[in-house]
């Protein structure tokens, strides 16, 4: 299953204090999403877009988080 969310407010966060803050809080979204069974690998997808490639029996813990 290919994951992808829009990441809200994130523009504002890079406009006011740097991409550098907007990709921290990225990596941080990015370690709770490796917490879910059954995540391969997932990143920046499109400016505030983050997409994940979950294997489909997670489900439930996709939807959890």
């Amino acid at each position: 299953m290919l994951w992808v969310s829009d990441v809200e407010g994130l523009k504002i966060i890079n406009d006011n204090h740097g991409f550098e803050m907007g990709d921290d809080i990225l990596k941080l979204i990015a370690r709770a999403r490796e917490q879910v069974d059954g995540y391969l690998f997932g990143g920046r997808f499109d400016g505030d877009k983050f997409a994940a490639l979950i294997l489909d029996e997670s489900y439930a813990d996709v939807e959890r988080i």
